[in-house]
């Protein structure tokens, strides 16, 4: 009886010592199915989400040339300003205004080829304009004002190009395509079987 006892205790020891470092490799293999940190479940279930950029809708124009028109008010302060106080830095900062106040804007709004229009625009039309007023008011002139006469037709020239550029300015290339909200939206999201890619949008 006391043999039999003593087999049983020496086979069961035995079996222990067999399965032991089985275990202990399956532990250290498997380290997946140990309790994670809770910032670490976080990190991974937290989606990651990448937007399109928001489409242009050209069809839907937005004008903004009041802007414009408040920059060229002010050109007219200063040229105004200018002239009462006999001041050239306010006449050249003026000038300034005239040329670069509104190419400016329109960079702004993300119009670099209108803001470039601008420019030559409120360049070009009084050079053009005053150069046709110093000849037509020079062409029938026969006597010793015609000077006078041919600067008086120029600065008129260059008055009617600068208005007439802030006017085109104003109505005509102050616009800009809105931006529809929304655009396509993809998440990919991690789960304990894979991860799921979820795709959305405004169109």
């Amino acid at each position: 009886m006391h043999k039999s006892w003593r087999w049983f205790f020496i086979g069961r020891l035995a079996v222990l010592l067999a399965f032991t470092p089985e275990v202990r490799a399956a532990e250290a293999t498997a380290p997946s199915l140990r309790a994670e940190p809770a910032d670490t479940k976080r990190a991974l279930l937290a989606p990651r989400v990448s937007s399109a950029p928001e489409p242009v809708d050209a069809t839907a124009i937005r004008w903004y040339g009041y802007q414009t028109l408040i920059a060229d008010a002010s050109t007219v302060a200063l040229l105004a300003s200018a002239e009462n106080l006999n001041n050239g830095s306010l006449a050249y900062a003026g000038l300034a205004s005239y040329l670069l106040a509104s190419p400016i804007i329109h960079g702004l709004h993300h119009q670099p080829s209108t803001a470039a229009g601008s420019f030559l625009l409120r360049l070009g039309l009084p050079v053009l304009l005053g150069a046709v007023g110093m000849g037509l008011a020079g062409s029938d002139c026969h006597t010793d004002d015609c000077g006078l006469n041919e600067a008086a037709g120029a600065a008129i020239g260059i008055v009617a190009g600068a208005m007439g550029a802030s006017v085109i300015d104003m109505a005509f290339l102050a616009r800009e395509p809105l931006r529809r909200p929304g655009g396509v939206s993809v998440a990919f999201l991690p789960t304990q079987q894979g991860a799921t890619l979820a795709m959305g949008g405004r169109f």
